[in-house]
This record gives structure tokens, sequence and C-alpha cells, in this order.
């Protein structure tokens, strides 16, 4: 596991070549530099945001967005097709049920009765 981490940081800094830009180039995904750049910034944020439980059904929304986006993508691979769904089905969930009652969305909205 430290090799994936210390590899990932010396492609980071030392701004050596990284394979995934050549995995997207070969999956036909368009402008992929910017692409996997503004989808991991998107990700990165709604998966803070649903940590925090801020903007809760905004945030498992955008990113079943980006899980169908990948699943778009990986559509021929059986095994990451159903590895995906697996992932879709938590976001998918935030998005209709929302926050909790320990959620900022909750705390925000003042809710004070249970869920029912």
């Amino acid at each position: 596991a430290m090799d994936t981490v210390s590899g990932a940081w010396g492609r980071i800094w030392r701004e050596e070549p990284w394979g995934l830009v050549d995995v997207a180039v070969q999956l036909g995904v368009p402008s992929p530099t910017a692409t996997l750049a503004v989808g991991g910034g998107a990700l990165l944020l709604a998966c803070l945001a649903l940590i925090a439980g801020l903007f809760t059904r905004l945030a498992s929304l955008g990113i079943a967005v980006v899980l169908l986006g990948a699943l778009w993508f990986m559509k021929h691979d059986r095994g990451a097709v159903e590895l995906i769904l697996a992932y879709l089905i938590g976001p998918l969930i935030a998005t209709l049920l929302g926050g909790g009652r320990w959620s900022l969305d909750w705390m925000i909205q003042g809710k004070t009765r249970t869920r029912r």
C-alpha cells in the first residue's frame, strides 16, 4: 500500500507521467486530462459535502452522475460494471432520502421532529 501512496506522490510532485490519462485516452474519453481534473475535483467536493452532511441530495446526485459516467465508459468490462453498480446504490439512496438527523442540512433547516 505504501508503494502505491509514494508512487502517487512521486507522480504529483515530480511531474512524472501518470497512466490514468493514457487509460482515459484508450477508453475514448473526450479531453481526458481536463475531464479527469474536473471530474476528480467535483467528486472530491461532493464527497466532502456528503461527509459533512451539507447539501446531501445535491452532493450524492453529483457522485451518482460521476459514477454513471464511469459506467458508460466501462460498459465493456463486466467486473467493473458490477462494482460501479454496487457503488451507485449508496448515492442513489442518499439522493432519495437526504441527510439524516445529524447532518448539517438537518441542523440548518432547524428540524426537531424525528424522521418517519
